[in-house]
């Protein structure tokens, strides 16, 4: 007995770890977005203040590492065709991360 259960076998848990890493990654992701929109916008603040570059720059890390940690672990974890789909897929996500944050710079 290898201590894994006959029902799953270890590239299932391997892709369990990883579709839960991607969800955690997008709420992540998305709440850091949100957030930083928010900030920009002026959301909640004085109305003679700008956005807290502290801040901003906080989110900004936490929206790119809510892609970048999972892809990476998914990378380590999963072989065969499955890393070079998670690689593909995770370049496209982080592109499209990278040009959200730059669009809510430029407001």
């Amino acid at each position: 007995m290898t201590g894994v259960p006959e029902s799953r076998s270890p590239s299932v848990a391997r892709y369990l770890l990883v579709g839960g890493l991607a969800a955690v990654g997008v709420a992540i992701t998305l709440g850091c977005l949100l957030a930083l929109m928010l900030e920009l916008d002026g959301f909640g603040a004085p109305r003679d203040a700008g956005p807290r570059g502290g801040y901003v720059a906080l989110l900004s890390a936490g929206a790119l590492l809510g892609v970048a940690i999972p892809t990476a672990t998914a990378w380590l974890a999963l072989r065969g065709p499955a890393r070079a789909v998670v690689a593909g897929v995770g370049a496209v996500v982080l592109v499209l991360v990278v040009g959200v944050l730059g669009l809510s710079m430029t407001r």
